[in-house]
């Protein structure tokens, strides 16, 4: 009995020194991760915003010049009457008179190329964009022949800004064009409605639709003027 109530003396002074230590003693400090916060972009009122650049104006397309047509003393003729006659239109300030030469010798290289009167070539350029590579239309037609993103797409075209290619895509559209009415005792006038204004609607109703007749007018005209040129 002494030896059982003697061990339980010892048990509850055990106890009584253990609470007080832990009265004394410090806690060991636990280290934590402030919480990850995704850091906001400052308001716009705020003083310090971020000050964010405004959209840049959109520039001008620059002029792709074309590779240097290698013409014949009687293509380089032709083209000289091509470039005498643009000079007579009131002309973008961008096309200077390099520019100028070389449009004319490429119209006269990518006619001979898809075989197609030079002189009524350069009146279809003339009456759609004045000569104008960077022309572009309230319908998004582009470039020198006025070619729909569609159609460009179409004849090979992927920059419609780019003379050289505008050129070619343009004429060999015009030439589909004559060739879907070849033998027709009205080819040329044919042909120019349905550049204007899509092949189908020229053949649904077998004429050339009203709202075409000045256009036609005026590249019959601009071409008789050219050829005749000096």
């Amino acid at each position: 009995m002494k030896t059982a109530a003697a061990v339980l003396v010892v048990f509850l002074i055990f106890n009584v020194f253990k609470k007080e230590d832990a009265k004394t003693s410090k806690a060991f400090p636990v280290e934590t991760r402030p919480p990850v916060v995704e850091q906001q972009a400052p308001s716009g009122d705020s003083g310090d915003s971020v000050q964010v650049p405004a959209e840049q104006p959109k520039t001008q397309a620059a002029i792709r010049y074309p590779v240097n047509a290698n013409l014949s003393a009687e293509a380089s003729a032709r083209s000289a009457k091509v470039y005498g006659f643009a000079k007579t239109m009131k002309l973008d300030s961008s096309i200077n008179d390099e520019l100028l030469r070389k449009i004319s010798d490429s119209i006269v290289f990518y006619a001979d190329k898809h075989n197609i009167d030079s002189a009524l070539a350069a009146a279809l350029i003339a009456r759609e964009s004045r000569f104008n590579p960077n022309a572009v239309s309230p319908s998004a037609a582009k470039g020198l022949g006025q070619l729909i993103d569609s159609t460009a797409s179409n004849m090979g075209v992927s920059d419609p800004f780019n003379i050289d290619q505008n050129l070619d895509g343009s004429f060999k559209y015009f030439r589909q064009m004559l060739d879907i009415w070849q033998g027709h005792d009205n080819q040329m006038v044919m042909a120019l409605a349905g550049y204007l204004t899509g092949p189908r609607v020229v053949k649904d109703c077998n004429c050339v639709p009203d709202s075409s007749q000045p256009y036609i007018t005026d590249i019959i005209n601009y071409a008789e003027t050219i050829r005749g040129g000096k």
